[in-house]
């Protein structure tokens, strides 16, 4: 019998940076939980905030730079097994620095066609998706 999570999901966010036709992504850091996965950057949502607040101070503890937030892409629940999270991913603009992998192994800036689903985390494959299925990476912050 298949055992089902009822636990609520978590709310977590995550940025599309574009830049010439380039994302940016993350590789997540050794010492964390599904290591040397890929991901677009981000983070949970506290309960006092909206998801494009937690988008900016995510963004801006992870990879030192202030965004603007933009348009949302794409929801996606995924279960892990032991816990169920919710990826609500944006557009987003870099307004002020330039990322710096301050919590990530590494960070780089990649066309969505030449990045390999393989690598990243379950819950960015259809964010990666639905990018790779678009032609032209449009920011619409």
């Amino acid at each position: 019998m298949t055992q089902v999570n009822t636990q609520a999901a978590i709310r977590v966010v995550a940025g599309v940076i574009g830049q010439a036709n380039q994302v940016l992504v993350a590789q997540r850091h050794p010492d964390k939980a599904y290591i040397s996965w890929w991901e677009f950057p981000g983070g949970k949502v506290e309960a006092d905030e909206s998801d494009q607040q937690a988008l900016a101070r995510e963004l801006k503890e992870e990879l030192g730079v202030t965004v603007a937030v933009g348009a949302p892409i794409v929801e996606t629940e995924y279960d892990y097994g032991d816990k169920r999270i919710l990826l609500c991913s944006y557009w987003c603009t870099l307004a002020k620095g330039e990322p710096e992998a301050l919590s990530h192994q590494a960070i780089h800036w990649s066309e969505p066609n030449r990045l390999d689903p393989a690598v990243f985390s379950a819950a960015d494959k259809p964010l990666l998706a639905k990018l790779q299925a678009d032609t032209q990476i449009v920011c619409e912050a």
